[in-house]
């Protein structure tokens, strides 16, 4: 969380909204800082998309979150290549009530792969240098058997651009 005395502006999606099973729609923010970051070799921007693409093929997710819904949480940041899969696919496998076919992406590995899990919401997903997505929720026990679900950023730049 980003002390309130550093901040000058946090904006919430107006029409957010978590469901009773955790799954989000239009789920980002934009916050905009009083003074400038001071950028060092660890500390960088990532580019972001323009609009929304065809996206598919390997995305690399980092996160803090647990390695498995029961885990212990980990004490150094985690890495993991996922797959981008088309958002019809992922709305099938969720049966349709909880992913939008607009505003989101979804990656999949495999039941053998890896997934979002607990911690990891808000975190980065990257492809080709530039943030595609932003977690945003996966199966409650955070089972690779289910895709991992993410805020597209390239679909809802416009509406970060106009509140910043």
């Amino acid at each position: 969380m980003i002390a309130k005395d550093l901040r000058e502006r946090f904006v919430i999606h107006e029409n957010y909204h978590q469901n009773s099973g955790g799954a989000s729609s239009k789920d980002i923010g934009v916050l905009k800082l009083k003074t400038p970051l001071s950028y060092t070799p660890r500390i960088q921007p990532v580019a972001l998309p323009d609009l929304p693409e065809l996206l598919g093929g390997p995305a690399t997710l980092t996160g803090w979150g647990l390695a498995t819904a029961t885990g212990q949480p980990p004490n150094a940041l985690q890495q993991a290549t996922m797959t981008v899969m088309p958002v019809a696919t992922c709305a099938l496998r969720y049966r349709a009530s909880t992913v939008g076919l607009l505003g989101n992406i979804c990656t999949y590995t495999g039941y053998d792969g890896a997934s979002a899990c607990l911690g990891d919401s808000g975190g980065p997903l990257v492809q080709n240098g530039r943030e595609i997505g932003i977690v945003s929720f996966s199966a409650s026990n955070c089972s690779p058997r289910y895709p991992s679900v993410y805020t597209n950023v390239g679909f809802y730049r416009p509406w970060m651009n106009a509140r910043t």
